[in-house]
């Protein structure tokens, strides 16, 4: 009898951070809450310079040429492209770390809403998922 083992996909991610400033910071991982983690704990320079704690967009693909496309797509994108693309998913712009990825909440109001205003775009279609 043959057993077969499921080895799962590797998933990479492009993700968004924000915080009370309104800056966005985007950036690709191979583990999302690790990286979270680290941004909210202050170990990379410009998140813990405009306080960057608040995770607002996430999006994945097993294909990690894609998501460094992506993210490069996405770090040209002007302002108001990439307020739009949070909002098809998080209108509201919530802390998935919280709602999604199940960490604790922030402390200390630095999961304010941003302060510039939130203007609308037409922002083109994110990551394909790949079925394994």
């Amino acid at each position: 009898m043959w057993h077969h083992s499921h080895v799962p996909m590797q998933e990479y991610y492009v993700y968004m951070m924000t915080g009370r400033s309104g800056v966005f910071y985007t950036g690709m991982t191979n583990h999302i809450v690790r990286r979270v983690v680290e941004h909210r704990e202050g170990q990379c320079a410009f998140t813990s310079r405009y306080r960057l704690h608040r995770l607002v967009y996430f999006d994945s693909t097993s294909d990690v040429r894609e998501a460094i496309a992506f993210e490069k797509r996405l770090k040209r994108w002007p302002r108001a492209k990439k307020i739009a693309l949070i909002k098809r998913s998080n209108p509201r712009f919530l802390d998935l770390a919280e709602t999604v990825l199940g960490l604790p909440p922030l402390i200390s109001g630095a999961d304010a809403p941003p302060k510039r205003p939130l203007r609308s775009g037409d922002p083109d279609a994110p990551l394909r998922r790949r079925s394994g």
